[in-house]
């Protein structure tokens, strides 16, 4: 049953790995905060500090949705959602770094995942553009 699962994943191309990998940690993130917002909020340098719990919940409802939105994009190869996705991390990590404070912490985590989800995305054209090489031939 397991192998079958394995089995069924290896058609996917790396940037749909990286994308669908992405949406762990937003899902994680959204459970947490939907459920959870005063010990969000309580953390270590938290962003959501002194934020209302009916605020933190509505975040939360971002961060579910974009988890189901990267999951759904990843397992239908949807590389133009992967793509727009990039810019919009680079200027998240850009925003987040400048409000300082807690969010400051995040901007690396959401510059990383747009470089990743970038190079995952020029992998594939390579390797599509070397198939179709080799292909002509």
């Amino acid at each position: 049953m397991l192998s079958e699962s394995f089995s069924s994943l290896k058609g996917l191309r790396p940037s749909q790995y990286i994308f669908g990998m992405q949406a762990i940690p937003l899902v994680a993130s959204g459970i947490f905060t939907l459920f959870w917002p005063s010990a969000a909020a309580a953390l270590p340098n938290s962003p959501l500090k002194d934020i209302s719990n009916g605020t933190i919940q509505a975040i939360s409802l971002t961060s579910l949705s974009l988890g189901a939105f990267y999951t759904i994009a990843a397992y239908q190869n949807n590389t133009p959602m992967m793509i727009v996705s990039v810019p919009g991390r680079l200027l998240a990590a850009f925003v987040f770094h400048q409000a300082g404070g807690g969010w400051r912490d995040v901007a690396p985590f959401e510059g990383v995942m747009g470089l990743f989800t970038a190079v995952g995305i020029y992998w594939d054209w390579v390797a599509g553009r070397s198939a179709r090489e080799v292909k002509e031939e």
